[in-house]
């Protein structure tokens, strides 16, 4: 599979956006900063296969895969909630508060 093919196909529909495709992969391979890619398993708009190709592209990126969730999974998810406070470091800062934020 190609770059192109990897994004530029809806499987849904099965219709072609080949000039979306590449400015999607270009913009993907110059993100410096780590990115978090939440993936709903059960999307009917990006495929496991595609989901997988953005993180290898990315510079930085990481995959999570949230079970029973369609192309939008929400902040409400717990497996998301999880992996966003990981991927932030948010127990980090909570667990170590800086001096302005003690009492």
């Amino acid at each position: 599979m190609g770059l192109e093919d990897g994004f530029g196909i809806h499987p849904a529909a099965g219709a072609a956006r080949p000039a979306a495709a590449p400015r999607v992969v270009a913009l993907l391979q110059r993100l410096p900063c780590p990115t978090l890619v939440v993936w709903g398993m059960e999307s009917d708009i990006l495929s496991e296969a595609q989901a997988r190709r953005m993180v290898e592209i990315l510079p930085q990126g990481e995959l999570v895969a949230v079970p029973g969730v369609g192309h939008a999974p929400t902040l409400v998810e717990p497996v998301v909630l999880a992996a966003l406070e990981r991927f932030l470091g948010v127990g980090e800062a909570v667990a170590s508060p800086s001096a302005s934020q003690r009492v």
